[in-house]
C-alpha cells in the first residue's frame, strides 16, 4: 500500500465526520408517489383553496378533478409511466394542473420556462425525449368524468427532468424519480407546512426549488400564490403580494436580497424567509435580521440532489459570520467532504463535498459516462449512491459546512448555476468570433457577474464596413438641433459644456494661431471648429458624412455673409475634397473609423490633399495600450502606428505625438493624445538620437542647459486606476525654463517623454529623431470585427441562452492568454470592463424635472457618466438586479410611482418619465 492511499484520520475522526455530524434519518412515506399523496390531501381538505392567481381562486377538489380529466387525455393519447411530457406554461393554475396530470398519467414531466428561449426549448425536448408538449390547456375539462386513469403509479417511476447548465455546451438534464422527491418534499429541513401556511413562489418552473414551493405547499393543504404573469419581485411588488395574502414563506436568491433594502420590505407576518443557490452576505444577513424577527435560512444544494441539502438558519439576536455557512445536512440527507481519493478530510481541511442521501437524482440523460463519474456508491452507506458536486467545502469543529470554491469553472449567477463552457460554445458558434472564454468576476456593486472575452474573426466584407460607418452615421443623423449657441452646439457629445469649452480651446491651443490659410476639415461635424478657425481663413471645406448635420450646419452658414468663403459638404473621409491645403483637420474622427485600413486611407487622402509644406492635424486619437476601457467599436491606435506612417510616406517628414493639454477627468484628456503629421524634405534626416535621462535620475545637475536632452519615464498618472486628468509629472518637467516638446510614444502609454532644446524646431526635430527610433510597430485594435463579434455573441446569447446567462461585459483581445500548457491562462486575462461595452443612443439631454432625476438615477446606478432620455436601461448594461436598485434610489427621492417591471416595459429614461406622468394623471 501507498503511503497516499492511507487515511491519518483515526476511527473516531472518521465517524465524527461521515456519521456523527450526518445522522439524520428521519421516517417518511417511501410506498407512494407525489400524486397518491396530493389525493390524499386533496380528500382530507377538498374545499380548502389550493392556488391563488391575481382574482382567481382553485379549491383542491377542483385541481384535483381537473388534473384527472387532463390525464386521461392523456393517457387516451399515449402517453404512460416514464414517459416525458414538456410542459412550457407562465405560473398558472393551467401550469400546476398539467403537472399534476402528467404525474397521475404516471408519465414525468420537463419544465420549460416560456421566458426562456425556443432554441434552448427545442433542444431540451429532442434531448429529454419528450412525446408531447403541453403549452396550453383547451378542451381537456369538457371530459365528463374526472375521475383519475387507471394507471400503474410506484415510487421508482421518473419525476421530472430538469436541465441545468453543461460544461460541454449544451444543456444537461437530470432525471429525478418521485422516491428522490419525496424526503425533500416532505422534510425539507424547514419547520414543516400546515394548512394555515401562505407560500408565494417567486422560482422560475425549471429551477428545481419550484419543486419545493409548489408540492411542499400542495401536500400539506396549505395555500400556494402564484403571480402574475409580468411580475417582478422587488420590495414594493414583493409587500404588496405578502399583505395581500398573507405569505408566510417565500424563497429569494441572495443577490436579490441584498438589492433591497431591509426597511422597504415589508416581512409582516413571514415566518420563514430562505434564500440560496450562491454566496450569501453576512453583513446583508445582520442587516435584514436587525427588522426581521422570522427565520432567515441559507439552503444549498444541488439539482443533483433535489432541492437542497444542507440548511443554515439564523433569526434576530443571532451571531451571523462574515460568510454565512452552509449548515447542516436536512433529514435523510448527508454530506461528505472528501479528498481526491474520496477518502474523508479533517475538519477545517477543505475537499470536494458529496452529496449523499435519497435525493440523490437518477442521473444524466443519454450520458452514461458522465451519470457514472458524477453518481457514485455511497461509501459508507453500502447500498446508496452519493453525487460529486465539484464544490470545495470544509467542516468546521462544530459540524457547520463552509463553502471554499470550485473544482472546475462552474459558478452561481443570481442563484442559478451556471457552466462558462455552455455560454463559450454558444459564443464561437457565431461566424464573428473565433475564441470566446467566460469567467465570473466581482463588479463594482460587489456582485458575482459573468464577463466574455471574445477573440473576432477578421471581418473583410465591405457590406459590413459600409454598415459600420452607417450606424455611426445614423447617431449623428439623430442628434437634437435645438442648441441655443449655433457656435457651441454640443449636442451628442456626453460631456457638460464646461468641460467641452476646455476641450475646444485646447485642440485650439494646439492649431495655434492663425492665418490659417486653406483649410480642410473633414469630420467637421456642428462646426465647433469650423466657426472659430473659418474667420482667420482664406479659404474653408467641411465635410461630414452626417447629411442632416452637414445641411443645419450650411443654414447656419448662410446667415453669415463674412463666412461665404466657407465650404461644407456630405461625404465620406475617404472622399476627395479638392487640392494644395495648408492646414487638413481630422479631429475626433478617427475612433468612428472601422478598421486600421480604412484610417490609412484616409490619412493618405489627408496627406495627398495637403501643399507641400503644409500640415495634417489628427485630434483625440485613443490610446490603443493606455485605454482599456475603449469600447469594441472605437477605434484605438498605439502612437507607433503614426510614427511607421510618417517614416513610410514620402511625402512627410515627421510626426509628432502630443498628449492632451486639458485637465477634466475625461477619457478624451487621460487616454487621448494629438497627432501633427508635417509635410517637405526632413531638415536633420541623418543626425542621431540625442541623449537620453530616466526621469527618476533627472537631477538638479541635468537640469542646466543642454543642447538636446531627452527625458524619459516621467510618470502618466492619467492613466493610473485612481488618476484624473491631470499629470503632475509631467507640470514640473515642463515648469523648466527650456523650449520642449513633449511625446506620449511610450508602449505601455504610463509614461512621456520630453525634449529640452535651444529652440522649439530643434526640440521637434531632436525627439523625432528619438520616436522614429524607439516608438516603431504600433498597433491598433480590430472595431468593426470587435463590434461585430459582440453584437453577433449578444444575439447568439440571446437566442439560445437564458437572460441569466448573459455576460454581464465583453471584452475584445487580439489573443486569448494562454499558459505552458497551451490552455487559456483565466488569471492573465484583464480585468472586465464593467458597463463599458453599452449601445448608446444619440444623447438627448433630460428635458424635464423627472427626466433628469431618472436619467441621474440610471447613471448612478450603472456607474456611467451620463445617461441621455433615449438610452435603453438593458443596453447600458442594465439587469433585473439593477433594475431594483433604479426603483429603490427613485423612490428615496420621491418618485414612487415606479415598480421592477415598469424598468422592463419601459426601458428608456423617456418612457419611464412618461410612465411617471400617466400614473401621475390616473390618481
Amino acid at each position: 500500500m501507498r503511503l497516499a492511499q492511507i487515511n491519518l484520520l483515526s476511527p473516531d475522526e472518521i465517524r465524527r465526520v461521515t456519521r456523527d455530524w450526518n445522522e439524520t434519518d428521519e421516517p417518511y412515506p417511501t410506498d407512494l408517489t407525489l400524486a397518491d399523496l396530493f389525493e390524499r390531501q386533496a380528500g382530507t381538505t377538498p374545499q380548502a383553496v389550493a392556488i391563488v392567481h391575481g382574482e382567481r381562486t382553485l379549491t383542491y377538489a377542483e385541481l384535483d378533478q381537473r388534473a384527472d380529466r387532463l390525464a386521461r387525455h392523456l393517457r387516451a393519447g399515449g402517453i404512460g409511466p416514464d414517459d416525458v411530457v414538456a410542459v412550457r406554461m407562465p405560473r398558472s393554475p393551467e401550469l400546476v394542473t398539467a403537472l399534476l396530470a402528467v404525474w397521475k398519467a404516471g408519465a414525468a414531466y420537463l419544465p420549460l420556462d416560456p421566458e426562456h428561449p425556443d432554441d434552448r426549448a427545442e433542444y431540451q425536448i429532442r434531448d429529454a425525449g419528450a412525446r408531447t408538449v403541453l403549452a396550453g390547456l383547451y378542451g381537456y375539462d369538457a371530459d365528463p368524468h374526472p375521475a383519475p386513469p387507471p394507471v400503474d403509479r410506484h415510487p421508482g417511476q421518473l419525476a421530472y427532468v430538469v436541465y441545468t447548465s453543461g460544461s460541454t455546451g449544451t444543456p444537461r438534464g437530470i432525471r429525478t424519480r418521485h422516491d428522490n422527491l419525496l424526503s425533500f418534499v416532505l422534510r425539507s429541513g424547514v419547520d414543516p407546512l400546515t394548512p394555515a401556511d401562505t407560500v408565494l413562489s417567486t422560482c422560475s418552473i425549471s429551477f428545481d426549488v419550484f419543486t419545493y414551493e409548489v408540492w411542499a405547499t400542495l401536500l400539506a393543504g396549505a395555500r400556494l400564490v402564484l403571480p402574475e404573469p409580468g411580475w417582478f419581485p422587488d420590495a414594493g411588488s414583493l409587500s404588496r403580494e405578502i399583505r395581500r395574502h398573507a405569505v408566510t414563506r417565500f424563497w429569494l436568491p441572495p443577490a436579490l436580497l441584498n438589492s433591497i433594502s431591509p426597511g422597504e420590505l415589508d416581512l409582516t407576518g413571514v415566518r420563514h424567509l430562505i434564500t440560496g443557490g450562491e454566496r450569501a452576505s453576512g453583513v446583508h444577513w445582520r442587516s435584514l435580521l436587525r427588522q426581521y424577527d422570522g427565520v432567515l435560512w441559507n439552503a444549498y444544494g444541488a439539482t443533483e440532489s433535489t432541492g437542497w441539502s444542507f440548511l443554515y438558519p439564523r433569526r434576530a439576536g443571532d451571531d451571523v459570520p462574515a460568510e454565512v455557512p452552509l449548515g447542516r445536512p436536512i433529514p435523510n440527507m448527508r454530506g461528505y467532504v472528501l479528498d481526491a481519493r474520496l477518502q474523508p478530510v479533517p475538519a477545517g481541511v477543505v475537499g470536494e463535498l458529496c452529496l449523499a442521501g435519497p435525493g440523490v437524482a437518477a442521473g444524466y440523460t443519454g450520458q452514461p459516462e458522465l451519470t457514472a463519474a458524477k453518481f457514485l456508491p455511497d461509501p459508507f452507506r453500502p447500498g446508496q449512491r452519493m453525487y460529486r458536486t465539484g464544490d470545495l467545502a470544509r467542516w468546521t469543529p462544530d459540524g457547520l459546512l463552509e463553502f471554499a470554491g470550485r473544482v472546475d469553472h462552474q459558478v452561481q449567477v443570481r442563484g442559478q448555476r451556471v457552466e462558462p463552457g455552455e455560454i463559450e460554445a454558444v459564443l464561437i458558434s457565431s461566424a464573428a468570433v473565433r475564441q470566446a472564454c467566460v469567467v465570473a468576476g466581482t463588479d463594482p456593486d460587489g456582485r458575482q457577474q459573468l464577463a466574455a472575452y471574445l477573440v473576432p474573426e477578421d471581418v473583410t466584407d465591405p457590406a459590413e464596413q459600409r454598415a459600420y460607418l452607417d450606424a455611426w452615421r445614423r447617431v449623428y443623423d439623430e442628434v437634437d438641433d435645438t442648441a441655443a449657441d449655433v457656435a457651441f452646439d454640443i449636442a451628442g457629445w456626453p460631456y457638460p459644456a464646461a468641460t467641452m469649452r476646455e476641450w475646444v480651446r485646447g485642440t485650439l491651443t494646439r492649431l495655434g494661431p492663425g492665418p490659417y490659410g486653406r483649410v480642410l476639415d473633414i469630420g467637421c461635424g456642428t462646426g465647433l471648429l469650423l466657426w472659430r478657425l473659418a474667420p482667420d481663413s482664406d479659404r474653408y471645406i467641411g465635410t461630414d458624412f452626417a447629411g442632416s448635420v452637414v445641411e443645419r450646419l450650411r443654414g447656419h452658414l448662410a446667415g453669415d455673409p463674412g463666412l461665404a468663403h466657407v465650404d461644407v459638404r456630405t461625404q465620406e473621409a475617404t472622399d476627395p475634397a479638392g487640392r494644395d491645403h495648408d492646414l487638413v483637420i481630422l479631429n475626433s474622427v478617427v475612433q468612428h473609423f472601422p478598421d486600421v485600413a480604412y484610417l490609412e486611407r484616409v490619412l493618405t487622402g489627408a496627406v495627398e490633399a495637403a501643399s507641400s509644406t503644409g500640415r495634417v492635424f489628427v485630434g483625440d486619437v485613443p490610446h490603443r495600450t493606455a485605454s482599456p476601457a475603449g469600447p469594441p467599436g472605437e477605434l484605438q491606435v498605439d502612437p507607433g502606428w503614426f510614427v511607421d506612417f510618417a517614416v513610410r510616406h514620402p511625402r512627410l517628414r515627421r510626426a509628432r505625438i502630443l498628449p492632451k493639454t486639458g485637465t477634466a477627468d475625461t477619457v478624451m484628456n487621460r487616454y487621448r493624445y494629438d497627432v501633427w503629421l508635417e509635410l517637405g524634405a526632413d531638415a536633420d534626416d541623418t543626425g542621431h538620437p540625442p541623449a537620453t535621462v530616466d526621469w527618476s535620475a533627472f537631477d538638479d545637475t541635468l537640469r542646466q542647459p543642454h543642447d538636446e536632452l531627452i527625458v524619459t519615464g516621467i510618470p502618466n498618472a492619467r492613466v493610473l486606476p485612481d488618476g484624473d486628468g491631470r499629470a503632475p509629472a509631467l507640470d514640473e518637467a515642463l515648469a523648466i525654463d527650456r523650449h520642449t516638446e513633449v511625446s506620449w510614444t511610450a508602449q505601455a502609454g504610463t509614461t512621456f517623454e520630453v525634449c529640452y532644446a535651444a529652440s522649439p524646431e530643434r526640440a521637434a526635430t531632436a525627439m523625432w529623431r528619438h520616436v522614429r527610433s524607439t516608438a516603431r510597430g504600433g498597433t491598433t485594435n480590430r472595431p468593426l470585427a470587435g463590434r461585430s463579434a459582440v453584437d453577433a455573441a449578444r444575439e447568439a446569447v440571446r437566442r439560445r441562452l437564458p437572460s441569466y446567462m448573459m455576460p454581464a461585459a465583453f471584452t475584445v483581445l487580439d489573443a486569448l492568454p494562454l499558459n505552458s500548457s497551451g490552455k487559456v491562462d483565466r488569471f492573465a486575462l484583464p480585468a472586465p470592463r464593467w458597463g463599458q461595452d453599452v449601445r448608446r443612443a444619440a444623447y438627448v439631454a433630460p428635458r424635464t424635472d423627472v427626466e433628469q432625476l431618472l436619467a441621474d438615477r440610471v447613471a448612478a446606478v450603472l456607474r456611467l457618466d451620463q445617461v441621455g432620455v433615449n438610452d435603453n436601461f438593458f443596453e447600458l448594461g442594465g439587469d433585473s438586479l439593477h433594475a431594483l436598485k433604479l426603483v429603490a434610489l427613485v423612490r428615496t427621492a420621491g418618485i414612487t410611482e415606479l415598480t421592477g417591471q415598469d424598468v422592463f416595459t419601459h426601458q428608456t429614461v423617456a418612457a419611464l418619465a412618461d410612465a411617471v406622468r400617466t400614473s401621475r394623471e390616473k390618481r
